[in-house]
């Protein structure tokens, strides 16, 4: 007797409208801010800072993933 297809099969992925804030999204409105800062004012430097700030964690995800292509991961950061 055939065993049952749907028994071996992978369960279906469901495809989930991406309902969570893209958690960088954050950081259009900064940029936009640094890009009318004049370079020499305090309030740009505080921009740039928290903007690295909130993008380091995605910069080291991407530099993991790319570990061990010939790139020490300092370098990526």
């Amino acid at each position: 007797m055939a065993a049952s297809t749907s028994a071996t099969r992978a369960p279906a992925l469901s495809v989930r409208p991406n309902t969570r804030r893209d958690s960088y999204e954050c950081l259009e409105p900064l940029l936009e801010a640094l890009s009318r800062a004049a370079p020499d004012d305090d309030r740009h430097r505080r921009l740039r800072e928290e903007i690295l700030r909130r993008g380091l964690p995605l910069a080291e995800h991407i530099a993991r993933r790319f570990v061990g292509r010939g790139q020490e991961y300092d370098d990526l950061l």
